[in-house]
């Protein structure tokens, strides 16, 4: 049975709502600013070069010296990433699920608003990311860096509503 392209982008949308509201409801308030559920703001994140989700859920939960993030990203039609991870403050590497990018995650915490994470594909490092907290608490910056096959730096950066 085929789906029309309605069909397939109602089922998309349902399903990310679900996720957000399971992630609404399992997250705990925390002092932590990093912590909760952020929804990817397309209109200022900047991908170049490279093609932009449609978009984007993370959800953190704390954990003693780290959390657990799960992020629900769609790209289009049939085009959905989900990926889990647990990861500490203390740089070592924790394995990721899911995400096609990276396989593990290490991250050192900054401040109380900053973390640097160190993403790997297959033991090689894929990406430098900085998450940091407004101070007001209700955005987030995401700067992901990578290298391209030439060697050539690749930067994006992803801002996020707190929900």
């Amino acid at each position: 049975m085929r789906m029309s392209k309605l069909g397939i982008n109602v089922a998309i949308a349902l399903c990310a709502i679900a996720v957000q509201a399971m992630a609404q409801g399992g997250a705990k308030q925390s002092g932590d600013a990093l912590m909760g559920t952020w929804k990817l703001n397309l209109a200022k994140s900047k991908y170049a070069p490279g093609a932009a989700p449609e978009s984007s859920v993370v959800t953190r939960e704390e954990l003693p010296n780290g959390f657990k993030s799960t992020t629900h990203t769609v790209y289009g039609p049939g085009k959905i990433t989900h990926y889990d991870y647990t990861a500490y403050y203390d740089g070592k590497d924790y394995l990721v699920v899911g995400d096609p990018a990276r396989d593990q995650v290490s991250m050192k915490r900054v401040s109380e608003r900053i973390v640097d994470t160190v993403s790997k594909k297959a033991g090689k490092v894929s990406s430098n990311t900085r998450l940091e907290v407004a101070p007001d608490g209700k955005t987030m910056t995401t700067t992901i860096r990578t290298t391209d096959a030439a060697g050539k730096e690749q930067v994006r950066v992803q801002y996020y509503d707190k929900q």
